[in-house]
């Protein structure tokens, strides 16, 4: 649908590996599709946020260190760089997502 769209797109503002960037658009996107992410952004102040973190922290293996450093750090860091930078920015947490909104012509 956006034949200019880049792949693993880095910018002085988006200093991040970018999922997508669509010029045309000047969006950034990020597909956090993998369970790494978290199904949906932290929130240091949720309860159920809390449990889920607690619980990866009790496995206690690299790969999960990992995955809690991906959605508490980075993600959130990507996020807020983002914001901070006032960049037209979306993040898609399945694919399902992501085909509504192309199909809903955005």
């Amino acid at each position: 649908k956006y034949p200019d769209t880049i792949y693993q797109y880095k910018s002085d503002l988006y200093p991040f590996n970018c999922d997508f960037y669509v010029p045309s658009l000047n969006l950034y996107i990020e597909c956090n599709y993998h369970w790494t992410h978290g199904g949906h952004p932290y929130n240091e102040n949720n309860k159920n946020d809390i449990e889920t973190l607690n619980k990866w922290k009790e496995k206690d293996t690299k790969f999960y260190a990992n995955a809690i450093t991906t959605w508490t750090i980075r993600d959130v860091n990507k996020r807020n760089i983002a914001k901070q930078n006032k960049l037209n920015y979306i993040e898609f947490w399945n694919i399902e997502e992501l085909k509504i909104w192309i199909n809903n012509g955005k």
